[in-house]
């Protein structure tokens, strides 16, 4: 038997034993490494994390806040001879079916006014004089009497008392949008379909003079 043979392949072994463990060893010590430097910047890039989100929220929160903000775009006034404080949004037009209408909103601290204006065909309102309103996607009509004196420069008001809840149609005109206002004097008619764009910006009138409106109660 040749012993040296046998030695060099023992030793031979041994060394490939001493080879592994080290190599398990260098292992573990990376592997805790890695875990300890894990552990201190974890929290670390959580925070960081959190802080872009924060940010990014930011970010996109601004403009929408700006936006709401100037969403009303309400104008405030004097009564130079009562000394009663008034918002309105201003006329605003909603052409349609060849008519030329102009509306607005306008708020005291006592009432809410909405003011349709014919500004062609001197169109005749008297206080009987109505306004059919007709819901988008309901068959229910709301009508309103005209609150406005007798004209015939095609000016109808209809009016809501302006209290700390706000009155059910009010509310309804500020939720709901219009698909057509039907302007009624002695059996004449005035139809007038609102678009799309004019749909939304009629609620949005309403909803603003019904919100900011109570601000002026006193």
């Amino acid at each position: 038997m040749n012993f040296g043979a046998v030695q060099n392949t023992a030793l031979s072994s041994c060394v490939n034993c001493l080879n592994i463990k080290t190599l398990a060893i260098e292992a573990l010590v990376t592997r805790i490494n890695f875990m300890f430097w894990f552990g201190i910047l974890l929290p670390i890039f959580k925070h960081q994390l959190r802080l872009m989100k924060n940010l990014i929220f930011a970010f996109f929160l601004f403009p929408l806040a700006s936006f709401a903000q100037d969403t009303c775009g309400l104008k405030k006034s004097k009564d130079p001879f009562t000394n009663v404080t008034k918002l309105s949004t201003g006329f605003k037009n909603f052409n349609g079916n060849g008519v030329t209408l102009s509306i607005s909103a306008d708020a005291t601290p006592a009432e809410i006014d909405f003011f349709l204006w014919i500004k062609d065909n001197g169109k005749c309102f008297d206080p009987e004089s109505t306004a059919q309103i007709i819901w988008e996607g309901e068959r229910s009509r709301t009508s309103f009497k005209n609150s406005g004196s007798m004209n015939c420069e095609g000016a109808f008001h209809f009016v809501f008392k302006n209290t700390p809840n706000t009155a059910s149609w009010l509310k309804k005109l500020a939720t709901k949008k219009v698909a057509t206002i039907k302007l009624t004097n002695a059996k004449i008619e005035t139809l007038i379909t609102l678009s799309e764009e004019q749909k939304v910006l009629f609620q949005k009138m309403a909803s603003c003079i019904a919100n900011e409106g109570k601000s002026l109660r006193p």
